[in-house]
């Protein structure tokens, strides 16, 4: 069957269901539909009619069926972040909170048709009109129903909302299967292209991502908002993204295909996995990922393959599990971004299943089943989801190797809340032998695994001796919680330590269905406070719930979380009445960026500014210097304006807690009516980002004075008057005029204002020197310092441009290079003022800045003052052709002074390398003085 395809232009944002609706995600409005929006109440069990109208006397029951109704109506009011603009499919919910179920229906079924009710969820195709066509104005209807608690009727009422389904951008396109996708080279179908395909198996799941094949081909389907099931067969609709050289589908809708018979991917056999590199990497197919679509793409390999499990030595990180030729002999040879290379193994991605499982195997030469799915350029080698499960993996083992494996597989619950047999294995799967022993035999029988629930709690030791044949025992202990624990109010959640086993009873007030937290991620809260809770895996929790939960402490920039989540029921009969918000200011937010240890807050902003931060909306709050929040829910139509914030303090953007830049994140719950900004409004924030040129107690040449400035994001532009104290040294505009021979130097104050409108600031000052002129001037030397004035966030030009002038350097006596080498950016130029330098942490190739002084002219000293640099980097500084290695603390808020010299050419490089590990490191610098004179 053909499908029509067509551009898009922007995206719908995501929905998530809540226990009394829908709420937006991080993408979505909390704005409710305007008068689209109608509703009536009619009983569907009788000829009997329900009035929502009728109150009650004093001697009528009050239907509190009516009220969860009400409810679960003025929550769908989130639901789509903008009606105008639905360029692809979506879900709604077909069950929401408190028993309330939905019927969907659109008057224009071939433009937006709705699926069967499936996991509480319906799914509704788009079909978005051809181009030319004109835009679709299509009415959805959500009919929302509910039993009646005191008769036998049922109370319905209708939502309703008109979407305008755009039409398509460009001229169709004919997308029969997997095939025509992985076909299509215009880069311009890049995150844009929406399309419909049948038939199509899903073959793996990997979290919230999957991997599904037609017959024709195979295609990831990424962050799926509703879980797909293994042998399956789905209609999946969505738009593709080209992400590292392969062809993905995301924004996911899904239709099941019943009757459908599935269609298995035929597996390759790899026996070498240098072969198969060299096959690779000789066809071009690791190539794609470091340009763009138009250049190809790598289709997904189903394969057995049997190598060496390595873990690079040293490296704790993500990417340090690799699998090399069975063969190999060499060890783990690095991949080179510059030239192109890739490693000499396959690297097993992180977010594979069973990724502890495949490490327990390092050094032990394996057969497994997997995906070869893209060439990773950052990581410099073709990465793999291992698909095979907790048994899929094939080894010839030694007896320490199977003991090893029979002692790490063993696992036990952290927590027993009812009496229960645990099953103790006396046989490992590898025919070792497995003996335990517990610390407390009337609570855990360590013989028979009996377990007797103690008034109180108590922790208890089983320890695991295992052995095989003469060879010493593997030991391995568990520390089991036994029976329930004393509730521990929120208030104090913030105080436990670190792997703390514990036990509140909370109430849901928010969770994440979106992205790689889906149904993860959550908010919850008591009479007390609140608290975070990040879990690995899925939990059956929704807004509104009331539950117990049994966890381990964990923590994330300093914020407390809960994790290794039991659900359980609570003992208290009713949900605690949670907190109301604290109005916060930029103290409170400031203390919130800085202190060692948070806990989440129900917090209030006011007058926060909306900004575009990539394709999101972030905010400024007066007072708060350079740092921004994080506005998790904030919609597109809140930039360049004014609002109150109200939502859960969730964390920050960074550990190190002097960071000037580091930001605070609020998952938003609601956001005031927006207004427009005043002009004193505008410049107090464009006064607050801007930073000002640096004094200079040794000008010689013309200085560079920014005369506007804009906040990063925003639309916002300030004008910036200078006016000098000695326009006969230095002008209004910047140009110095030397005094004379024999004169003394002269000190001239620069003042700016800055103006918005009919709104101007107070006069601030710049304190400079202007060197005078002296005899044979060619030959004394001259100091310049380069630096960046800030007011923006931007990058360098690309090599071989000049960016001499953006670091106020004379550009016709300096030559600046950004180069970029294996780094994703340019060299940067931040809003806070500093030149950074970003790494590739995976092979060390990270950005070079260079500066050369012109023919004629030699530097004889550079002097560099390093900022707050993130991330442990390294570099090597070239003075000329002498090389000098540079390790954190040469580069951590530190001046490195460098004399003497006889050079014309100077380059830093960031040569963090860590393997993969970790993150990516920033070299920041402050400025640059250098020292030059002419040449004799």
């Amino acid at each position: 069957m053909s499908k029509k395809i067509g551009l898009l232009s922007t995206v719908l944002g995501s929905m998530l269901l809540v226990a009394c609706g829908v709420t937006p995600s991080s993408s979505d409005s909390t704005s409710t539909p305007s008068s689209s929006a109608t509703s009536t109440v009619s009983s569907s069990s009788s000829s009997a009619s329900v009035s929502s109208s009728v109150t009650p006397s004093s001697s009528e029951l009050v239907d509190e069926a009516q009220e969860f109704l009400d409810i679960a109506y003025d929550a769908l009011g989130g639901l789509f972040a903008d009606p105008s603009n639905i360029i692809a499919g979506f879900n709604v919910p077909s069950s929401l909170a408190n028993g309330v179920t939905a019927t969907w229906e659109s008057d224009l079924p071939g433009v937006v048709a709705f699926g069967q009710p499936a996991s509480g969820i319906v799914t509704a195709v788009v079909n978005r009109p051809s181009l030319g066509e004109g835009d679709a104005d299509v009415t959805i209807t959500a009919t929302l129903s509910i039993a009646s608690s005191i008769s036998s009727q049922t109370l319905s009422r209708d939502w309703v909302i008109e979407l305008t389904v755009k039409e398509e951008t460009v001229a169709e396109l004919e997308i029969n299967d997997v095939a025509d996708i992985l076909a299509i080279r215009d880069t311009a179908y890049d995150n844009t292209l929406n399309v419909t395909v049948d038939d199509m198996t899903i073959v793996t799941v990997i979290g919230s991502d999957a991997f599904a094949y037609d017959g024709t081909g195979t295609i990831l389907l990424y962050q799926l908002s509703t879980p797909l099931v293994v042998g399956k067969v789905y209609t999946i609709s969505g738009i593709i993204d080209w992400y590292f050289g392969l062809w993905e589908i995301k924004n996911v809708t899904a239709v099941e295909q019943v009757a459908a018979t599935p269609s298995e991917p035929t597996l390759e056999t790899i026996d070498s996995v240098d072969t198969k590199i060299a096959s690779l990497t000789g066809a071009g197919a690791h190539l794609t990922a470091f340009e763009n679509a138009a250049a190809g793409n790598f289709e997904p390999i189903h394969a057995t393959v049997t190598g060496l499990v390595h873990m690079i030595a040293g490296d704790t990180g993500n990417y340090n599990t690799w699998i090399l030729d069975k063969d190999n002999t060499a060890g783990y040879v690095a991949g080179n971004g510059s030239t192109k290379t890739p490693a000499n193994g396959l690297m097993v991605y992180y977010q594979t299943l069973d990724f502890n499982l495949l490490r327990q195997y390092a050094g032990i030469v394996v057969t497994i089943d997997v995906i070869i799915y893209t060439y990773r350029s950052n990581n410099n080698g073709f990465a793999i989801y291992y698909t095979g499960g907790s048994t899929g993996i094939s080894a010839v083992l030694s007896d320490e190797q199977k003991q090893t494996l029979d002692g790490n597989s063993l696992s036990m619950p952290a927590t027993i809340l009812e009496a229960t047999t645990l099953t103790l294995s006396t046989l490992g799967s590898n025919g070792s032998t497995i003996a335990w022993t517990s610390s407390n035999s009337a609570i855990i029988n360590a013989t028979t695994g009996e377990v007797v629930i103690p008034e109180s709690a108590q922790a208890v030791t089983l320890t695991a001796s295992v052995t095989i044949g003469s060879l010493s025992a593997f030991v391995k202990t568990f520390i089991i919680v036994v029976g329930l624990l004393e509730n521990t109010d929120l208030v104090d959640f913030d105080t436990l330590a670190l792997n703390t086993i514990g036990y509140s009873e909370v109430k849901v007030l928010w969770k994440s269905l979106s992205g790689s937290s889906l149904g993860k991620a959550f908010v919850v809260g008591d009479a007390t406070g609140f608290a975070y809770v990040f879990n690995s895996t899925v939990l059956s929790l929704n807004v509104g719930d009331f539950v117990g939960l049994n966890y381990k402490v964990g923590a994330f920039r300093g914020l407390n979380q809960m994790t290794e989540v039991q659900i359980l029921v609570p003992e208290a009969e009713t949900a605690p009445t949670t907190l109301t918000p604290t109005t916060w200011t930029s103290t409170e937010a400031t203390t919130f960026a800085t202190s060692l240890k948070i806990g989440v807050r129900y917090v209030t902003f006011e007058n926060v500014i909306g900004y575009q931060s990539s394709t999101f909306t972030n905010g400024y709050l007066p007072g708060f210097g350079i740092r921004q929040i994080q506005l998790n829910g904030a919609d597109a139509t809140l930039r360049n304006t004014k609002f109150n914030v109200t939502g859960w303090m969730i964390g920050r953007s960074t550990d190190t807690l002097t960071a000037p830049a580091n930001s605070i994140t609020i998952q938003g719950e609601l956001y005031s009516t927006p207004e427009a900004l005043t002009d004193a409004e505008k410049l107090a924030l464009a006064a607050e980002r801007y930073v000002a040129p640096v004094g200079n107690a040794e000008v010689t040449a013309n200085l560079t004075l920014p005369t506007t400035t804009t906040p990063v994001g925003t639309t916002i532009t300030a004008n910036i008057t200078w006016t000098s104290s000695n326009t006969d040294v230095i002008s209004n505009t910047g140009v110095v005029t030397r005094p004379a021979i024999g004169s003394p130097d002269a000190e001239v104050t620069m003042s700016y204002v800055l103006t918005v409108g009919e709104a101007s600031s107070e006069s601030k000052n710049v304190v400079y020197t202007v060197k005078a002129s002296v005899e044979n001037e060619g030959a004394l030397p001259v100091v310049v310092t380069a630096s960046y004035p800030g007011g923006s966030t931007t990058n360098m030009a690309a090599s071989p441009s000049n960016n001499a002038s953006a670091i106020s350097l004379d550009s016709t006596l300096f030559t600046v290079l950004s180069i970029k080498n294996g780094a994703s950016s340019e060299i940067g130029l931040n809003t806070a003022g500093s030149i950074r330098l970003y790494a590739v942490r995976a092979d060390g190739n990270g950005n070079t800045l260079s500066v050369q002084i012109a023919s004629g002219y030699t530097i004889t000293g550079v002097e560099f003052v390093f900022g707050v640099s993130t991330n442990s980097p390294t570099a090597t500084l070239m003075l000329g052709s002498t090389s000098n290695s540079l390790v954190t603390a040469d580069l951590l808020s530190v001046t490195k002074t460098y004399a003497d010299l006889s050079i014309d050419t100077f380059t830093l490089k960031n040569t963090q390398n860590t393997g993969g590990a970790g993150s990516n490191a920033q070299i920041f610098i402050t400025s640059i003085k250098i020292t030059y004179q002419a040449n004799a």
